[in-house]
């Protein structure tokens, strides 16, 4: 189960993400579900098109079973497979 203690060494591929803040005012505000995930990137599947984000720049909301939780961008710009590894 995915919570907000343990978010980062999950998988977000199919989570609902929302960017809350980000060094692109443009993306603020862009929600959907993640669909692809690489080293820095984020595919996110939005309502009108799939965008690909850049992790690190940005403030990402998820919703867990918590509820919804924010990440720094940097917690998660790792690949998935580094991260999935690393313990808490």
């Amino acid at each position: 189960m995915i919570t907000s203690q343990n978010i980062t060494q999950h998988e977000l591929i199919g989570l609902y993400a929302k960017i809350s803040h980000s060094t692109n005012p443009q993306v603020i505000g862009l929600n959907g579900v993640i669909i692809d995930e690489t080293k820095s990137m984020l595919k996110m599947s939005c309502k009108d098109k799939t965008r690909s984000l850049p992790k690190d720049t940005s403030v990402w909301e998820f919703a867990t079973s918590d509820g919804m939780v924010c990440v720094y961008g940097k917690d998660i710009a790792k690949r998935s497979a580094d991260r999935l590894r690393r313990k808490a």
